[in-house]
């Protein structure tokens, strides 16, 4: 006997023991867990580089702001040597000067930057520098072509640099010089004369260590030379070693002031801008905020999967929950 279609059929596909009503609800209950899933996913993927190492290296920490010095704009500041060191290579036979006081004097601004006075290059005993072939050097600084004045180079978070951590601190910050076009003359008795950054403006520039010592070593600066044949040529490069002390040791501050505990949550709302974060003051705003507060807090940040999840990540968690519970 020969099966009518509708019985194959019915035999083929048995109805659904879930009733039709019941599928658009649970297709929206995966939607929800989807959905959660991707923006906890996406929490921990944006939390973990950030924690899984010491969060307070700087190569993660953004700028911190304009910066100021550490002592109030007006401030003055010397910077003193005992022992300057300029070598001419280029003079036969070669000639090293050595002054054994400088000394440049200003008053600090509101940045990094400041101008000084006319600085001195002499010795202590007389108003004149000696060189190694017993000839004296007199110095004559002057600011024709501009100001002298000296700045200090906070080292940059350009991948490894020190913004955000807490200052004082002698990461890679440098100290520098700036001369005016022919802001220097040096006379000697030979008779040559050489003048200092003859075609522009030149930086000495050397190692900061936050404390008030700054180091120049071998700086090259241009000169002209004029005299006699064994002056050398007209057109040299001459060096400059010197270890200046700055009285106050003066240093660098960020222009934020340092944050306390962030939170996890305040991440979230670019993640899901449903959740509301509680009121807990105070937080960054913001994920960079948070990599910011992070970077600046002292010591090592480290969560390993032993740990148990803090609770302002529990309470990320829950805000989510609560949010997508509400569909």
């Amino acid at each position: 006997m020969r099966r009518s279609k509708s019985s194959h059929v019915g035999r083929l596909a048995p109805a659904s023991a879930v009733p039709v009503t019941e599928r658009p609800v649970r297709r929206a209950r995966r939607a929800v867990r989807r959905r959660m899933g991707m923006a906890v996913a996406a929490l921990a993927a944006l939390l973990v580089p950030l924690l899984s190492a010491t969060s307070t290296s700087a190569t993660s920490a953004p700028e911190d702001g304009a910066d100021t010095f550490s002592v109030a704009s007006g401030t003055a500041v010397v910077l003193s040597s005992s022992k300057v060191i300029i070598s001419v290579p280029g003079s036969s036979p070669s000639l090293m000067i050595t002054c054994t006081s400088s000394t440049f004097r200003g008053k600090t601004r509101s940045s990094l930057r400041f101008p000084t006075g006319l600085p001195l290059f002499t010795d202590t005993s007389n108003t004149s520098c000696a060189d190694n072939l017993g000839f004296t050097d007199s110095f004559a600084a002057n600011s024709v072509n501009g100001s002298w004045a000296v700045a200090e180079k906070d080292f940059t978070n350009a991948g490894a640099g020190d913004e955000g951590l807490p200052e004082p601190n002698a990461t890679g910050d440098k100290f520098m010089i700036h001369m005016p076009k022919a802001g220097l003359v040096d006379t000697n008795n030979w008779p040559c004369s050489l003048t200092f950054a003859p075609s522009g403006n030149a930086s000495i520039s050397g190692a900061y260590n936050d404390a008030g010592t700054f180091s120049v070593k071998n700086v090259k600066i241009p000169i002209s030379m004029s005299g006699p044949a064994f002056c050398g040529p007209a057109s040299q490069t001459v060096t400059l070693t010197a270890t200046y002390k700055l009285s106050p040791g003066i240093f660098d501050k960020g222009g934020e002031p340092p944050c306390t505990t962030p939170r996890f949550c305040d991440c979230l709302p670019p993640l899901e801008p449903s959740v509301t974060c509680p009121s807990t003051p105070p937080a960054p705003s913001g994920c960079r905020g948070l990599r910011r507060c992070l970077a600046r807090m002292p010591g090592d940040h480290l969560i390993t999967a032993a740990d148990p999840i803090p609770d302002d990540f529990r309470q990320a968690i829950d805000a989510i929950n609560s949010q997508t519970g509400a569909h």
